[in-house]
Formats: structure tokens, sequence, C-alpha cells
């Protein structure tokens, strides 16, 4: 026991120190939020209307109790037999009634199976609600992570930055003290200084606020986060490749259609209302008598038929009020596939310009580099100006930090495209 401690102990600073994977973070993100928390219960609560709603074809059976005092003396019972003066029926001013009611739909014009049949479509509505919910809180957190990581490769690009100033500010020191250099070279040097460390700052009370709102959708506390491994892969990205996959995946055009047939289940529970209803009432009860002292048994059984022949219009109007319903559904669902269509040609117009952008900012690094080489030569030997090294410096450090946030970038827009194509793998 003792051994497993001491091994638990060891390792527990090493996977701590791992930091915190993508994965787990959308795993956290779907696990933790309030949002899909209340959409899983909305998803239980249909399944148990539905249940409920099935089992309304049983019927109901209670138990009934009544007191009455009336102000004379009438029978108990119904009169079942001539009165007989040798044996008079019981009359009483006061009587207790106790017994069982029973009533039976036996058929309601097709109103229970439509109900039935109504929250089976809106469970399954809330499905794809909830599915796509989770696709987009997922795709919260991928973009908060990648977001946080992107700024901390900018973090160190200003940190490899402050490095290198603050080593020519010694080289340039030691030039100056033998008259080699320009005193006010160090000014300038000190000015580029603390304008390197305003933007580390920044970028750090960015990543703090970025921080904060991922631990919000996951509900716990981030300390350090572990860079994905992915694989940069640039192609021609087209809309054409994915639309049909994305009609066909995306849980946002299954939730459209299935409010579609909700909206023509409720056109058909509302004919199914005003139908022909047969229902079966039966009544078993016992009437004590407080004058008499006597207890009858009484009971009845009754078929009911019913049928509106007058509704004042309401029908015709409810009609019409669903017929607008499940028109205004089939616009919605149209609605989605559009703005789906819109998010696809930004994510891959995205994923295109990103791709450029890479390649730009690589011959903008390398040149970059170069021309900061060439700018330090020149200062070191005094023929060149310490302005143009600074600025020279400046653009070396930026670009790399560009390059590296544009990986990232690129690995968000298409982390968006999965998301919308509600796939897991490449």
């Amino acid at each position: 026991m003792k051994i497993l401690l001491s091994l638990i102990a060891f390792l527990l600073p090493i996977l701590s120190a791992q930091g915190l994977t993508l994965k787990e973070a959308k795993e956290l993100a779907e696990k933790n939020y309030p949002k899909l928390k209340a959409l899983r219960e909305e998803v239980r609560e249909s399944s148990l209307s539905a249940e409920i709603s099935r089992r309304e074809r049983f019927g109901e059976v209670d138990s009934v109790g009544s007191y009455t005092s009336y102000n004379r003396n009438y029978i108990l019972v119904p009169m079942f037999h001539p009165p007989n003066p040798l044996n008079p029926p019981p009359f009483d001013s006061r009587k207790l009634t106790y017994g069982i009611s029973l009533k039976v739909p036996l058929y309601l014009g097709g109103v229970i199976s439509r109900k039935v049949e109504l929250n089976k479509v809106k469970e399954e509505l809330l499905k794809n609600s909830l599915k796509a919910a989770t696709w987009q809180v997922k795709l919260n957190a991928t973009t908060l992570f990648l977001k946080i990581l992107s700024l901390s490769e900018r973090e160190k690009a200003l940190k490899e930055h402050l490095k290198s100033l603050e080593k020519l500010y010694e080289n340039t020191k030691a030039g100056v003290e033998v008259g080699k250099l320009a005193p006010v070279d160090l000014m300038k040097i000190g000015y580029s200084v603390r304008e390197v460390e305003a933007g580390l700052k920044e970028v750090r009370e960015m990543k703090k606020a970025l921080l904060t709102a991922l631990e919000t959708l996951l509900g716990r506390k981030v300390k350090d986060l572990q860079p994905p491994h992915f694989s940069y892969q640039p192609k021609e990205w087209k809309i054409g490749e994915f639309y049909s996959e994305l009609l066909e995946r995306n849980s946002r055009v299954k939730a459209a259609e299935r409010r579609v047939e909700l909206s023509k289940v409720k056109e058909k529970l509302t004919k199914a209302k005003y139908g022909l209803k047969f229902t079966v009432n039966g009544l078993l009860t016992r009437r004590y008598g407080f004058d008499s002292g006597e207890n009858e048994a009484y009971s009845s059984i009754s078929l009911n038929l019913s049928f509106p022949v007058f509704t004042g219009g309401r029908k015709g109007l409810e009609l019409l009020q669903r017929e607008s319903e499940v028109r205004r559904a089939l616009y919605e669902q149209e609605t989605v596939k559009r703005e789906l269509k819109r998010e696809l040609a930004e994510v891959v117009a995205l994923l295109n310009s990103i791709q450029e952008r890479l390649e730009a900012d690589k011959e903008k690094l390398k040149l970059a580099k170069e021309v900061e080489r060439i700018e330090e030569l020149k200062y070191v030997s005094g023929k060149g100006d310490i302005n143009h090294l600074l600025l020279a410096k400046a653009q070396r450090f930026e670009s790399q930090a560009d390059l590296n946030a544009s990986y990232y970038e690129w690995f968000s827009a298409l982390e968006r495209l999965k998301a919308l194509l509600e796939v897991n793998n490449e």
C-alpha cells in the first residue's frame, strides 16, 4: 500500500504538469455545461410525457365519497320496485355516499395515439437540439482553447523579443562605455523594452480573460493547456464537396425536419379533437342514511357517445392556425439550410485564406530574420542605425508570432468545419 501511495505521489506532479488536453476540454464541456444538462432533462420529460399519453387509454378509477344534508327526507337510493307498505323504501335527510367510479375511453377519434406521436416527435426534436447544442458547446471550448494557445505563442515571441532587447542593451552599453556607440541608443532600446513589456502584459491579461471563459464552460479550474498534435495539410477547400454531407449529418437540419413533422402531427391532433368519441363510465357506491340506518348498494354503467355539431367556428380557425404553423416550420427549415450554407462558405473561405496567409508568413519570417541579421551586423560595425535594428527585431518576432498563431487559426477553422459536419475524424 505504501509503495502504491508513493507511486501516486510521484506520478501526480508529472501528470498535472502535462496540462489539460483538447479532448479532455471537450468532454468536460459536454459533461458539465448547465445548458446541456437542462436539455437532457427536457428530453427525459418529453419521453415521460409520451408514456403518460399512452397510458391515457387505460382509463381511470377513482375513489369517491360525499356527505349530503337535505331540508327534507329523500329516498336513499333510486326506486328499483313499486313502493310496498310492508317494505317501504328508506327515507333520509342526511346521507353518506362512498365507492368507486370508472372512466374508460373506447374511442376518442385518435386523440390519444396522436398525443403519443406528438410527444415522440417532440422527443426526437429535443434530442437533435441537444446534439446540436453539444457540438456548439464543444466548438466554443475548442475555440477558446486554441485562442489561449495562440496567445501563448505570441507571449513566447514577446518574451524572446524582450530577451533579445536586453542582450542588445548590454552590448550597446558596452559600446557606449568605450565610445563606439551613442548614449542615445540606450534610451531608444529602453523605450522598445517598455513597449514590449506593455504588449506582454496585455497578452497575459487577454489570456487570463479567455482562461476564465473556458473555465465557465468546463465547470472547473484550468492551470495549463497541452497543445494538440495536428498535421497541417493544405488543400483547395470547396463548398460542393461538403454541402450534401452537411445537410445529411447536421443536427440543426434534423431538428428543423422534426419541427415540420411536429407541426403536421399537431394538425392531425386538432382534427382528432373534433371527432367522434366513445367512453364508458361506471359507478359502484354504497349510500348510508343517517335517519334510517340503511346502507344500500348502488351501481351504474353507461356508454357515452359525443360528436361536436357546433363549435362556433373554432375548429376551422384551429385548422387554419395549424396549417400556418406547418408553413412556418417549412420556412424555418429552409432558413436553417441557408444559414448552414453561409456558415460553410465562411469556414471554407477562412481555411483557404489562412493557408494563403501561412505561406506568406513563412516567407515573411524568413526575410525578417535575414533583415534582422543584416541590420545587426551593420549596427555592430558602426554603419547602421539603432532605429532600423529595433524595427527589424520587432518585425522578426511579430512574424514568428503570426506564423505560429496562424497554425492554430487553421486548426480552429478545421475544427469548426468538423463541428458543422458533426464528425470526429479528419
